[in-house]
């Protein structure tokens, strides 16, 4: 028998228009989410709220240090603020940190008018929010939202269960037309970077595609992908899978494709996503023109919540810690393709394959020892659920956009040291 996740309570898939009279009628507006970053869902949720004439009594959050102050004009209560409203309350999930949201809400025993974000986000109109993010960002944010409960609430926990993966990052590379000291994804370490072997990453991508239900959003990256000569081919046999909802190409606009990864690109499963560093985005403007005259799907933004989380450093967090650390890691739904090798996150693909973090083998699937689709089924489903953290946490600084922020795309003219941070 499948077993079900702790959210299956949370209302995802509801009109926002159908629930707005009841709303209306008198019934308390609480936020669940109070998180501060630029990027937060707090800080759309709010005007979105705001727009159809509803003011939120209060947000909730875990967080003691938000306890007890005032957000965007809003009061931060503790959870158990939840037990005093009775019936009349209906609650929102500001935040992507459903999992443990759900588990404080059961335990509390309030599990009935509890929602996403999705509905309300849905029906607003854009000028609610245009002050606070772009359009394409809420976009971003509202597909990040949706898909991911979509995936928790879908997803079983046995060979027989759908097994559906929020995002795959594949890195097809490890060269960069830029050097960024603060690249979380590790590329400023790399002093031979290499490209995936192309036979060994179309017959990884096959395996992963037999073995899988969906997967949401295939997100292409390096490096720069476009460096990456066998793009071309690559992109369309993703793009023959019906498995697959939509795939991402991240760029940093150094260079123009050439004509067949031009073609490649054509197609209304792709969009390619290009962050503008100001002058290192030598070619942004000629690209968009291209993009524009080939009719290919973009989106273009600055760099955003950049944070220190680009170091390799031995934590001395443990246990709880370090599974409340990946719990509110922004890519702890994320896999990531690289060498053959199936990681949970880049920083532990890339810190892996660096050799700068020990060896455990328990961080990774290694796809040429899985022999069927059946068994590489179960081996996702129990890799995507089954730890706490992984030992990769242990010398991550965290990714939760709570991290100080840096200054985005700061350069290296030659690659950094890799910090030795264990003894072999």
């Amino acid at each position: 028998m499948m077993k079900v996740s702790d959210c299956q309570f949370i209302q995802n898939d509801y009109s926002f228009q159908e629930l707005l009279p009841i709303i209306k009628t008198g019934k308390k507006v609480v936020l669940y989410g109070a998180g501060t970053a630029p990027s937060s869902y707090a800080r759309i949720a709010i005007p979105a709220f705001r727009s159809f004439g509803i003011e939120p009594i209060a947000f909730v959050d875990d967080d003691l240090d938000r306890q007890g102050k005032e957000f965007l004009g809003v009061k931060v209560q503790a959870p158990s603020y939840i037990e005093s409203l009775g019936s009349d309350a209906m609650i929102f999930l500001s935040s992507n940190y459903f999992e443990s949201i759900a588990r404080t809400i059961k335990t509390i025993g309030k599990t009935e008018n509890i929602f996403s974000c999705t509905g309300i986000l849905r029906s607003v109109h854009e000028d609610a929010y245009s002050e606070v993010m772009s359009f394409e960002e809420v976009q971003r944010r509202l597909h990040t939202h949706t898909s991911k409960l979509n995936r928790i609430q879908a997803m079983g926990r046995d060979e027989n269960s759908t097994l559906i993966l929020n995002a795959i990052d594949i890195q097809v590379t490890e060269r960069c037309t830029m050097k960024c000291i603060d690249c979380s994804n590790l590329m400023q370490y790399y002093k031979k970077p290499k490209d995936a072997e192309q036979e060994l990453l179309e017959d990884n991508v096959e395996k992963i595609l037999s073995a899988v239900d969906k997967i949401y959003d295939v997100r292409i990256l390096g490096g720069e992908p476009f460096l990456y000569k066998h793009l071309p081919k690559l992109l369309g046999m993703i793009c023959e899978s019906k498995k697959v909802s939509r795939v991402t190409v991240y760029t940093n606009a150094t260079f123009v494709p050439k004509p067949e990864v031009l073609e490649s690109l054509k197609n209304n499963m792709i969009e390619v996503e290009i962050t503008d560093y100001d002058e290192l985005s030598r070619n942004r403007l000629k690209m968009i023109a291209t993009f524009k005259e080939h009719k290919i799907r973009y989106i273009d933004h600055k760099p955003q919540n950049w944070t220190d989380s680009a170091r390799v450093v031995k934590s001395e967090k443990k246990g709880r810690e370090l599974a409340l650390m990946f719990e509110r890691c922004c890519v702890n739904d994320v896999l990531s393709l690289l060498h053959g090798r199936l990681y949970h996150c880049p920083f532990s693909a890339n810190a892996h394959n660096l050799q700068a973090i020990p060896v455990d083998k328990t961080d990774w699937i290694d796809l040429s020892e899985t022999k069927s689709p059946v068994d590489l089924r179960l081996a996702i489903s129990k890799f995507y659920f089954g730890k706490a953290f992984q030992s990769a946490c242990k010398f991550c600084l965290g990714r939760d956009f709570e991290q100080p922020k840096v200054i985005p795309a700061l350069q290296t003219k030659k690659p950094i040291d890799i910090p030795i941070v264990f003894t072999a």
